[in-house]
């Protein structure tokens, strides 16, 4: 089954502060690859973008705050 925007997008959020912002773009780069493998349709669209982007920015205030 594949996994929505929506849920991409909350897994996002979640690890936003466990791992770098690379790291979770990597995640979800290897996520993509797994529903290529398995055929299973990829749904990561817009909201999954704007999800990376709002992580990002907020990996970049967590750094000057810890």
């Amino acid at each position: 089954m594949p996994a929505s925007d929506d849920l991409l997008g909350a897994i996002t959020f979640s690890g936003c502060a466990k791992v770098t912002w690379g790291s979770g773009k990597q995640w979800l780069a290897s996520l993509c690859i797994w529903h290529t493998i398995h055929d299973i349709p990829w749904l990561g669209g817009e909201g999954l973008r704007l999800s990376l982007v709002s992580v990002g920015q907020a990996a970049l205030v967590l750094s000057y705050v810890h």
